[in-house]
């Protein structure tokens, strides 16, 4: 009878791909909800039941996406402020739900003014941690690290009491919304780089 012998380095090639098929799916998972998480754009553009359904299903896709996102982002002094600040980011999102299906939107409003904030410098703290961990393209990061502030220079903006001109809002919000749908795609389709 025969000897079968264990070759280790098979041993580290099918761990390694495990973990790359692990991380294949989480990325998947990522890009998905980040698309889900823009649902909250169109909650007051309908009904309140349906307003608090897209408030409650964003805000449970931005704590999600922190939680899947925690074991890639390596420790890092930015890691534990970015999944904090995106609790809060979910939690303001579900309190703006309930505002909705009560159609108090001075309330709803102001909740998102501060939700401006919780979104902008945790966005700001995700680029520069995939720009630490290199698990997306450069440019993804870079664009990201230089579209967040411009959401929170927009708000302040407003918040002081100045009237924003239609270019300044798309100046202010659009380069991360597109930003963040690039990020989308490209972990849905491409993943994180396994380098």
């Amino acid at each position: 009878m025969e000897e079968i012998t264990k070759n280790p380095s098979s041993d580290v090639t099918l761990e390694r791909d495990k973990k790359m098929n692990k991380n294949r799916k989480i990325a998947i998972l990522v890009g998905v909800l980040v698309l889900v998480a823009y649902l909250m754009l169109f909650s007051t553009s309908v009904t309140p039941i349906i307003g608090l359904f897209t408030e409650v299903i964003s805000g449970a896709a931005v704590i999600a996406i922190a939680v899947l996102m925690y074991s890639l982002l390596e420790p890092h002094k930015l890691r534990k402020p970015y999944i904090a600040l995106k609790f809060v980011e979910g939690l303001l999102m579900f309190a703006a739900g309930i505002f909705i299906l009560f159609q108090n939107i001075s309330v709803y409003n102001g909740i998102y003014e501060i939700h401006v904030y919780a979104f902008s410098i945790s966005a700001l703290f995700f680029y520069i941690l995939l720009n630490k961990t290199k698990l997306v393209p450069r440019f993804i990061n870079i664009w990201g690290m230089i579209a967040a502030p411009l959401v929170l220079v927009a708000n302040i903006y407003t918040q002081l009491g100045f009237e924003l001109p239609m270019l300044g809002m798309i100046l202010g919000f659009a380069p991360i919304i597109l930003n963040e749908v690039v990020l989308a795609f490209w972990l849905i389709f491409r993943g994180f780089d396994e380098k």
